[in-house]
């Protein structure tokens, strides 16, 4: 027992040196700057799948804080009845400010793997990119495979029956299916940081605990959000909210790449 406590606190100590928490609040920041245009984009997406827009509300009445509901409504409002130059300058913004919270994030996770030197600005930039690109996209699937399940299944029920019973199984399991996703996108993240040259056998522990802490604390944290009465506080409740919530989906990142590391430097030892 007395090891078992002693490696906890090892594994605290190196947390703190790797000072994971201004990394993480960083990330958070600029991620939340890109969320309006992020919301924009989805919304400038949607109406090409044929979801109407009362569909969309009556999602965002199901699994959105009531904080948060006003804001995302007026936002799809806008965008159904914009221009069709929302689409691309919603594409620009939300990739250029997502592009800095994984700069940020991929400054963190080289610094927690002790990387002898820092890549290129022009290197980082592109891998930053390139991540939030394949992030929006992965957001997508599992905010359809999470919320829109049954007007998904609807859809492709009608109009391509034959891959119907398979979409059934896949969504009957569509937690365990998120899992995968976010452990896949944990390991390439983690293996895909320059200047770390590490197994990605030995990437997967992270990968999949960051998966699973992702998984379990939004689930917590929609439930606290749900029945919290802070409704006095009004809009600044949901920029607080917001922000805590992405701070710590930044956080368990990098919670991750550490728990890769201190396994690593056990292994080593």
């Amino acid at each position: 027992m007395k090891k078992f406590f002693n490696t906890i606190n090892k594994f605290m100590t190196e947390i703190s040196e790797d000072n994971i928490n201004a990394h993480a609040a960083a990330s958070a920041f600029y991620m939340f700057m890109s969320l309006v245009p992020f919301v924009a984009l989805l919304t400038a997406i949607i109406p090409y799948t044929g979801l109407s827009q009362e569909t969309l509300f009556d999602a965002v009445e199901r699994y959105m804080p009531d904080a948060l509901q006003a804001i995302i409504e007026s936002v799809v409002t806008d965008i159904y009845f914009a221009s069709g130059a929302v689409l691309p300058l919603s594409i620009l913004f939300t990739i250029w400010l997502s592009s800095r919270a994984f700069f940020t994030l991929i400054r963190g996770i080289e610094d927690i793997f002790h990387s002898p030197k820092y890549s290129s600005f022009f290197r980082r930039t592109v891998i930053a990119c390139f991540y939030t690109v394949g992030m929006i996209a992965i957001a997508i699937i599992v905010l359809a495979l999470m919320v829109f399940s049954k007007e998904i299944y609807g859809l492709i029920n009608i109009h391509l029956p034959a891959i119907s019973p398979a979409l059934s199984l896949l969504l009957k399991f569509r937690f365990v299916v998120a899992f995968l996703i976010l452990a896949i996108v944990f390991l390439a993240i983690y293996k895909g940081v320059p200047g770390i040259k590490i197994k990605i056998l030995h990437l997967i522990p992270g990968a999949a605990a960051a998966a699973g802490m992702w998984l379990l604390f939004t689930w917590l944290f929609s439930l606290f959000i749900r029945y919290a009465n802070y409704s006095t506080y009004g809009s600044l409740a949901t920029i607080v909210i917001s922000l805590l919530w992405m701070y710590w989906c930044m956080y368990i990142i990098l919670l991750g790449a550490s728990i890769n590391q201190f396994i690593r430097k056990a292994h080593e030892e």
